[in-house]
């Protein structure tokens, strides 16, 4: 006989094609029953009589037997697929490989079942490509197209994580959507990228894998582009750029591809960050995502980092073979996020704490798959799983790591020095961050705007290019009225000059009270300023103290300090303001009288201050009957504990100001009230002052009808006598006339909040 090529042919079944391919060569070949024949001669047979049969006959029953295991397994029920069951399965496609059909030209529809897990002896050689979707009915019209079509992929494993309505009925309404294979996960209330991910790659039966987003459309030719984790080469279209920027590409398929948002070519290719082409068990040997991770971050750097660690090295996806589709955030899956680098930030720190994850299936969740199943879908439910980060460490340990993470996005991305930073709760923290990313997103929005407005639409907008915001920090000094007086100021500077306001607040002898013992309002406070001027040298431990300008009214402190200084808006910079006066000005529109009176009548005292003055309004307090009287009747001598005027305020100042004490003295306010009762007689007073037993000389002396006061107990500057002045201060700015003390910032603070132009003491009365 001559040496002859033995064939036989395959047909699929489905598109009628015919497969020729080898199966040995002659003299001496191996059938499907393991014995072997020669072409000159055969060794005599004493097996059974199914040998004596032809060549031809032998692998024509072997082939039947084959198809018919196969059809059974794939129509079986789903409690007949045990394990002997499977075994059976994979010992046909052993036939079947005997027979010349290599894995690769098997047809894709060959186990069409879906399987939760796939045992590493039944994975064939191919690719996969695997998705988790939440919602996204509409997104997946679009990509569920893209993934069928893209060459060499052998099979499409979709998760849907819990929605609602389910995605079946989407997927199988688009042409060819019958061959995706569908994991439909019950009770799964929020999204989890890490268990829902793990999932879908344990479901898949192919040597490589393509993990999409569902919002990723990857192109046709996207394995062959990557063909280089198959082949193992390194030749490849693209590729040849690791992560690190690094030419020189991994041996032996030691590599994998992942998306690098650095590469990102408009705007929509930053969120490709998450596609993945990698071989199956390199995924699988490193545990996959670490499902301990159950809020938005840090899953895919963990991935990476540990398939590193295993060994990996990290190559860049081509851009041009995968790419995002647009839609709003009302689709997305993982809601509630605050800030996704700090929730980043957090997961990183977390697992810090713990044991690395890894490939130990007790960690893993467990699915129980018994709900339903049909060949290309299966519905399941999490039986056990893993317990998310936050429930692993100590309300201190994570509230410690919030912190952190919380403390890191506002020093790198804004430049706060970690003295402030340190000093803020977690609630002034995540306020100031809150704030600063939103007037970086409205600068993005300026700035694409404008692009959009030249013809540049395509351009991508460069956000780390954008000036970053800044901060003015205001330090409010000495009583209430020269507090309110500077943050009046303040808020106008902020708001004219594009800043967040940072306000210290220390509680002193001039005011032992805290801003949230009088006002309600949401600023971000600091109670105590951690450094000290002059700041020396507090940029060679923290660089970022060198993006700030100080400025500092409180000039008896010296070191540079100077009362009056012109203060210039400096874009680049942050800045620094410590004073009890208005911020001096070049360009008035930053700092103005009326723009700071603005700013201080949107305050907000707290509701027990309300109360006190609405009780008086119910006696005719803002009524033209009622003039209000601002009496300071204590002298410097008398006047606050703990305080040295002349070390405070200087000789000069100092004897300026008891000059005017002396002269707004009780005795003086009497002479101006007679003459104001004797013009009119029905004249009420609302008295406001230092010294509440003056409250006390007038009520005796005009009539407790007459008077009208805040009654309390005292009059030092704890908190509980602040919130009492507090109310003395509203309840001035509510009068239509005014008397006051002279070189008092109480009386301009009433001046201020209620519009109305005091008479001074010493000066317009009691001369």
């Amino acid at each position: 006989m001559a040496r002859a090529q033995v064939c036989r042919f395959y047909d699929d079944g489905t598109s009628g094609a015919a497969l020729r391919r080898p199966i040995k060569r002659l003299p001496e070949f191996q059938t499907s029953a393991g014995l072997f024949y020669s072409a000159k001669s055969r060794r005599p047979s004493t097996s059974p009589h199914l040998l004596h049969l032809p060549r031809s006959a032998v692998l024509q029953i072997a082939f039947v037997l084959a198809a018919l295991l196969l059809f059974f397994l794939a129509h079986s029920p789903r409690a007949v697929r045990s394990v002997a069951a499977e075994s059976a399965r994979i010992n046909g496609a052993h036939v079947l490989d005997r027979l010349g059909l290599s894995a690769l030209a098997r047809p894709s529809n060959l186990s069409p079942t879906v399987r939760v897990n796939v045992p590493s002896n039944a994975v064939k050689e191919g690719v996969s490509l695997a998705a988790v979707c939440m919602g996204r009915h509409d997104t997946l019209k679009k990509t569920v197209p893209a993934w069928l079509a893209v060459k060499d992929v052998d099979e499409v494993i979709l998760v849907d994580w819990s929605s609602h309505p389910p995605l079946e009925p989407v997927v199988r309404a688009i042409e060819g959507g019958e061959k995706v294979k569908i994991i439909r996960v019950e009770g799964e209330p929020s999204w989890v990228l890490s268990r829902a991910y793990n999932l879908a790659l344990n479901a898949t039966s192919y040597s490589h894998v393509i993990r999409t987003d569902c919002d990723y459309q990857v192109g046709p030719h996207f394995v062959t582009a990557h063909r280089q984790l198959m082949q193992q080469t390194h030749s490849s279209a693209v590729g040849d750029t690791a992560a690190d920027g690094s030419t020189d590409p991994t041996h032996d398929g030691q590599h994998y591809y992942a998306g690098n948002y650095n590469l990102a070519r408009n705007e929509n290719e930053v969120h490709l960050n998450g596609a993945v082409f990698i071989r199956r068990k390199h995924f699988l040997d490193i545990g996959g995502y670490d499902e301990r991770i159950q809020t938005y971050g840090w899953d895919d750097e963990d991935l990476y980092n540990r398939l590193g660690g295993a060994g990996l090295k990290k190559m860049n996806i081509s851009y041009d073979h995968v790419s995002h589709v647009k839609h709003d955030n009302s689709g997305r899956a993982q809601s509630g996020v605050k800030f996704a680098a700090v929730e980043i930030d957090l997961n990183s720190l977390l697992l810090e704490k713990l044991k690395p994850w890894s490939n130990d299936l007790h960690m893993a969740t467990n699915y129980d798959d018994s709900a339903s199943a049909s060949s290309n879908k299966v519905v399941v439910r999490a039986a056990a799983k893993p317990k998310a980060l936050k429930d692993l460490v100590t309300p201190e340990e994570y509230n410690e790591a919030w912190a952190v993470a919380l403390g890191r996005r506002l020093h790198d991305s804004y430049k706060v020095p970690w003295d402030i930073i340190a000093s803020l709760d977690i609630q002034p923290k995540e306020m100031l961050l809150r704030r600063m990313m939103m007037r970086t997103e409205n600068r993005e929005k300026l700035k694409r705007a404008e692009l959009d407005a030249a013809g540049r639409q395509n351009e991508m907008v460069d956000v780390d290019a954008l000036p970053i915001p800044r901060v003015l920090v205001c330090h409010c000094m000495h009583g209430l009225g020269n507090r309110l007086r500077a943050l009046g100021s303040c808020m106008s500077f902020a708001k004219e000059s594009s800043r967040e306001l940072i306000v210290v607040w220390e509680p002193d002898s001039h005011i032992e009270a805290k801003f949230s013992h009088m006002f309600s309002d949401k600023f971000v406070v600091l109670e105590k300023m951690p450094v000290q001027w002059p700041f020396a040298e507090v940029e060679k431990w923290d660089s970022v103290w060198t993006e700030f300008k100080f400025h500092n009214y409180m000039e008896m402190e010296g070191q540079g300090a100077v009362k009056g200084e012109i203060i210039k808006d400096l874009p680049n910079k942050h800045m620094y303001y410590k004073g009890a006066y208005i911020m001096e000005v070049e360009n008035t529109a930053l700092t103005n009288w009326d723009k700071d009176n603005e700013h201080l009548r949107s305050l907000t005292p707290i509701d027990a201050v309300n109360t006190l003055v609405r009780e008086l309004e119910d006696k005719g307090l803002g009524s033209d009957n009622v003039i209000g009287l601002h009496v300071r009747n204590r002298t410097l001598s008398k006047d606050i504990k703990n305080v040295n005027f002349i070390q405070e305020y200087g000789d000069e100042a100092t004897k300026t100001m008891d000059m005017w004490r002396h002269k707004s003295g009780v005795h003086n306010f009497m002479k101006q009230m007679d003459k104001l009762i004797k013009e009119k007689p029905s004249v009420k007073f609302f008295v406001a002052t230092d010294t509440f037993e003056v409250i006390e000389q007038l009520e005796k002396i005009y009539g407790t009808q007459r008077i009208l006061s805040i009654k309390r107990s005292c009059d030092e500057r704890d908190g509980e006598c602040v919130k009492y002045a507090l109310a003395d201060l509203y309840s001035l700015s509510k009068c239509k006339t005014l008397y006051g003390s002279n070189w008092s910032s109480f009386t301009e603070a009433a001046e201020r909040l209620g519009g109305t132009k005091a008479m001074l003491a010493g000066q317009d009365f009691g001369v």
